[in-house]
């Protein structure tokens, strides 16, 4: 089918808008990223273990990195995801079609940092929305789940509804762990939101709470156990640094009562050279 100059004119200026806008909004991120990463590196700042590697020659080496881990939020546009166009994202800033992923350079950008994406809508289902509004947020949440598995970072999810029924939490357990052995999909999760509905229904939430402990039981106790692990050699270390002051200390100590008591000594020394000593006038 022909298209008109006049639709091709305006289609083009839809391209360059979509993006100039996804462009800026990279730029944004890289550049409020890189001001939070040069602060958070600078020399003297708290650090964490990252990792314990066991070398070749039975040495340890030991792997840190800065307390505060940066992050960055995507909003979960999921209304028109259906469609072609995702005329929704577009509008948002986000320029993700059938044909384009759009969340891919914000995800670069957030692994040139090593900081972590935290997602919305995990609670969610195609099924509860109407079929006009052609939404799928399960769709869009297994699109960054891919994008953020692929350049490897790190995802954190969030309800964006306050919801306590069986159907939510089941859904938020798929997110997270999934069905099938590839567990582990988010590495964190905020439940939103702390309030009288929540404590109204606080059986159900400490239930679903004690369902993703069970689930993630597992690599927490690995966690636990490296942490353990290093504090000990940590203290180790420290012990063995404090005792070799000490001796060094009581070395110290011995040479100055050495050097107190060699005039004395001296004296006495001369004393008993001298022919005189001892004999009674």
């Amino acid at each position: 089918m022909h298209c008109p100059p006049a639709a091709q004119c305006m289609l083009l200026c839809i391209w360059h808008a979509c993006h100039a806008c996804s462009g800026l909004l990279v730029k944004h991120a890289r550049r409020v990223l890189g001001v939070a990463a040069e602060v958070l590196n600078k020399p003297g700042r708290p650090r964490v273990l990252k990792a314990i590697d066991k070398l070749e020659n039975g040495h340890v080496m030991y792997e840190f990195k800065p307390a505060v881990q940066l992050g960055a939020k995507l909003a979960g546009v999921h209304w028109w995801f259906k469609s072609r166009a995702h005329a929704a994202e577009l509008t948002a800033g986000y320029y993700n079609t059938r044909d384009r992923d759009g969340y891919a350079p914000i995800i670069q950008v957030l692994a040139e940092f090593n900081g972590r994406l935290s997602f919305t809508c995990v609670e969610m289902r195609d099924c509860e929305h109407p079929p006009e509004g052609r939404c799928s947020p399960q769709g869009l949440l297994q699109q960054v789940l891919e994008c953020a598995e692929r350049y490897g970072v790190p995802l954190a999810g969030e309800n964006a509804l306050q919801r306590y029924d069986e159907h939510a939490f089941d859904r938020i357990a798929e997110s997270a762990f999934g069905r099938t052995a590839r567990s582990g999909r988010l590495e964190q999760l905020t439940f939103l939101r702390m309030g009288d509905l929540m404590f109204d229904n606080w059986e159900a939430f400490c239930s679903f709470l004690k369902r993703m402990r069970g689930n993630s039981g597992d690599e927490a106790a690995e966690q636990q156990l490296a942490q353990q692990q290093w504090l000990q050699h940590s203290h180790q270390h420290q012990l063995a640094g404090l005792q070799q002051q000490q001796q060094h200390y009581a070395l110290a100590a011995n040479s100055v009562n050495l050097q107190q008591q060699l005039p004395s000594m001296q004296q006495h020394e001369q004393q008993l050279s001298d022919p005189g000593h001892g004999v009674m006038q």
